[in-house]
């Protein structure tokens, strides 16, 4: 773990509550998943799903770009 984030004595509770908070998100997600297939679908399920995986694609796609137009709209700043 890199030092500017926590101190190393401290590096196994950062791991660990982000461990556990990816857990608790992971459980929040399969049951919202849960929740449509059964309200709603199987197949509004992999519909959100896939809408998901579209925004995520797209929003990765753009930040390269858009951190490039910020260091460089920076670099003029005086």
């Amino acid at each position: 773990m890199d030092k500017q984030f926590c101190d190393k004595k401290d590096t196994a509770t950062a791991i660990d509550t982000y461990e556990g908070l990816k857990r608790i998100t992971t459980m929040l997600a399969s049951t919202l998943a849960d929740l449509i297939w059964i309200y709603a679908s199987p197949e509004t399920t992999f519909i959100v799903s896939g809408t998901g995986v579209v925004i995520a694609v797209v929003y990765f796609m753009w930040m390269p770009y858009r951190r490039t137009y910020i260091l460089e709209k920076s670099d003029t700043i005086p």
